[in-house]
């Protein structure tokens, strides 16, 4: 099994983004009225054009302070080769229901990650999208081992997303160990961007 930045064929690595533009009646509710933005489970360049577009609107409004919160789900296991023979199985598992039909929808945001199903199967560190072309539904996870995972994370932290949900199944005391090593990689890492942010 090779890692994804081997498998060159399916990887992108365009860093052009999205050429979905958010919907300017969200964008424009989200800049006088929201707190906090929900992004969608895009690629780092999509995301980081989303980000920008976002705080400029919010800026325009007269408004400085936006948060970001994003949706990730996981598939993990001890090794990253591990994880991306299991993330396939569930793809294959998914197939065999749907005949590989992806899932459509109305929805911009959605439809903005599944730009990027339909680009590569891998992106960036971990992001794997073979389960949303099997068909599967939800955000597309990120896969490896829960040190891949976490600095899959710690990548769209440093964009400057600090609201994170964690999605994993726990179906076996193996899960629960990986989920909590996910956590604390998780930690550890904005810890230390905290501290050399202090020393800077």
């Amino acid at each position: 099994m090779k890692s994804p930045k081997a498998q060159n064929q399916n990887q992108d690595t365009s860093t052009n983004g999205s050429s979905i533009p958010p919907s300017p009646e969200g964008l424009d509710f989200v800049s006088r009225y929201a707190d906090v933005y929900a992004v969608t489970t895009e690629p780092l360049a999509e995301t980081r054009a989303l980000l920008d577009q976002v705080k400029a609107a919010t800026l325009e409004q007269g408004r400085k302070d936006i948060a970001f919160w994003r949706d990730s789900n996981f598939i993990l296991a001890a090794t990253d080769e591990e994880a991306q023979q299991r993330a396939e199985r569930i793809a294959a598992d998914i197939r065999t229901t749907t005949g590989g039909v992806a899932v459509q929808t109305q929805s911009v945001g959605q439809a903005r990650a599944l730009s990027a199903v339909d680009r590569a199967e891998w992106h960036d560190r971990a992001l794997y999208t073979g389960i949303n072309r099997a068909g599967g539904r939800g955000g597309i996870p990120f896969v490896g081992s829960p040190k891949t995972a976490a600095d899959a994370v710690l990548d769209y932290y440093d964009l400057g997303i600090e609201t994170f949900s964690i999605g994993v199944p726990l179906v076996s005391e193996e899960d629960d160990r990986l989920a909590t090593e996910l956590l604390e990689h998780i930690r550890n890492g904005v810890k230390d961007r905290a501290s050399k942010h202090h020393a800077a």
